[in-house]
């Protein structure tokens, strides 16, 4: 859920789909690295403590995850980079010729 999270929360901010899947992507890959490291943490110091201090990092990370982006959305900062590729433009709607024998649909 923290991936999904994080893919609604970036992508309402900067209006971009790439980015959002970018930090998605991000969070999701952190998970799977870090999951290996707590559990062998977790066998060499016991359950309880490393629980603990994991709950209170993530909870960390996501207030400060909400705080940037709520800051930088009003800043005008959450904007892609320059070197990021601009979004394709929408496709033309079709459109409905009235006149009988056109062919209805272009």
């Amino acid at each position: 859920m923290l991936a999904m999270g994080t893919l609604t929360l970036v992508t309402s901010v900067t209006g971009s789909f790439a980015a959002g899947g970018a930090a998605a992507g991000a969070v999701g890959l952190g998970s799977a690295l870090g999951a290996p490291v707590l559990g062998a943490l977790a066998d060499r110091r016991g359950q309880r403590p490393v629980l603990l201090l994991s709950a209170l990092l993530n909870t960390v990370a996501v207030l400060a995850l909400v705080f940037i982006a709520n800051t930088t959305s009003e800043a005008g900062i959450s904007r892609p980079p320059s070197w990021w590729p601009p979004s394709p433009p929408a496709p033309p709607a079709p459109r409905w010729d009235p006149w009988p024998g056109s062919g209805g649909w272009r």
